[in-house]
């Protein structure tokens, strides 16, 4: 199960009304497509396709088997497509998931059952030998419109393929080393390529060649097999629905970028051939020294804005007059390096309250009042904790001799004080 992440409706009524205004987020029109570019490697039958962003390896190899019963003069093709978390993160190793199953299907559909190539050019020996073709797609990259990148990497892999010469004789079979015979190239009968469409606004509005964002919002999607014959080999759709017009205006769209992309694999193979045979040097790393495809750059593009739909300039307020005539007479002091004072103080032009000095004078005459007889000593003595000594006169009392009793000793020698400390001050 695939694990997408969720679009804000943010994105959606973004990309939405951009669609509804005949642009896209990456600059296009409803009607242009990706730049396509292809690398062709060392190895006869791999190649690595880039639509965009979108990138995708194929590589075709080839063994001897049994033909089938039912078929004993036709050899075999199978088309295999690897999906994994180096794509996207959502792609999960080893399984495929509904979308990588539809992927596969419609690759089966557009290559092998159109019979673009011919099987029975792959015979050996009637009901004992054939040639049996395997090729395997590996996306590299998901930034949408995966069919038409794979498809388009799968044709170049089979057109760049050579499988080795075989000599029969009798009922002795050779397969021959490639450095000994040149290898054989494969019989194409034509190129199908799929073409991915997407819908918006129930169908009205079309858009070719869809970006991955673009596909998880549209209402519909459509997905054509065509060759450069302008013959249509498979249709696949799924979303809203589609009127007629729409698909014959999609498929008159994908005739003719196929037969664009036919002629550009073409003159890619013409120049790998003749690469090889002047003995330069071919494959994934000359084209990279010569930076010709494969950039991992994306290069900066200009996107036109109206001016009525631009930001609307700020005006910034001009600074008041008074106050820039009020900051313009203060004085700045530098006192040292990195330091500065503005001013230099003056008297304090801050108002005393006189009633409330004399409020506190009466305050603090009317506590010493309160207690006339009371006392704090402090005594010194050889205990830390009994420094602080309170002694009481007592006031009011008949017979007073005037002797000063102190709390601290008699504390001390009281025994039934024991439950709280016997430290109290």
């Amino acid at each position: 199960m695939l694990h997408l992440d969720m679009i804000s409706s943010c994105e959606r009524d973004f990309v939405r009304s951009a669609v509804s205004s005949n642009r896209r987020v990456d600059g296009r029109t409803s009607k242009d497509s990706r730049a396509l570019r292809l690398s062709l490697g060392l190895d006869r039958g791999c190649c690595v396709a880039s639509l965009g962003e979108t990138k995708v390896l194929a590589q075709v190899s080839s063994e001897v088997i049994v033909p089938k019963p039912n078929r004993p003069n036709e050899g075999e093709l199978f088309v295999n497509l690897e999906l994994s978390p180096m794509a996207a993160p959502h792609f999960e190793a080893g399984r495929l998931g509904d979308f990588g199953v539809e992927i596969a299907r419609l690759l089966e559909r557009c290559v092998r059952d159109s019979h673009c190539v011919d099987l029975e050019s792959l015979c050996i020996v009637a009901r004992e030998k054939v040639w049996s073709l395997r090729v395997d797609v590996q996306v590299l990259n998901h930034r949408g419109n995966i069919a038409e990148c794979a498809s388009v990497a799968t044709v170049a892999a089979l057109l760049h393929f050579r499988r080795p010469d075989v000599t029969v004789v009798g009922t002795e079979v050779t397969v021959h080393d490639p450095r000994e015979r040149e290898p054989v190239p494969l019989h194409l009968h034509h190129y199908p390529y799929l073409m991915s469409f997407a819908f918006y606004d129930e169908g009205k509005t079309v858009l070719v060649d869809p970006s991955e964002l673009e596909e998880r919002i549209a209402d519909g999607l459509l997905t054509l097999g065509v060759n450069a014959h302008y013959e249509i080999c498979t249709l696949h759709q799924r979303g809203c629905i589609i009127g007629k017009e729409q698909v014959l205006l999609c498929s008159r769209l994908a005739c003719v970028r196929a037969k664009a992309i036919t002629e550009a694999i073409k003159e890619d193979i013409q120049r790998d051939q003749e690469a090889r045979s002047k003995n330069r040097s071919v494959g994934f790393a000359a084209t990279i020294e010569d930076e010709e495809v494969l950039a991992t750059t994306v290069e900066p593009e200009a996107i036109q804005v109206d001016d009525e739909e631009a930001t609307p300039r700020i005006v910034v307020p001009e600074f008041p007059k008074q106050l820039e005539s009020t900051l313009s007479k203060v004085k700045v002091f530098l006192e040292g390096a990195g330091t500065a004072a503005i001013g230099r103080g003056g008297p304090s032009s801050w108002g005393v309250l006189q009633g409330a000095d004399q409020g506190r004078n009466a305050e603090k005459a009317g506590r010493k009042a309160a207690a006339p007889h009371s006392e704090s000593v402090a005594a010194e003595s050889g205990d830390s904790e009994e420094d602080e000594v309170v002694v009481l006169q007592p006031e009011g009392r008949q017979g007073d001799s005037g002797e000063r009793i102190d709390l601290t000793r008699a504390v001390k020698n009281d025994p039934a004080r024991g439950w709280y400390s016997k430290n109290p001050f």
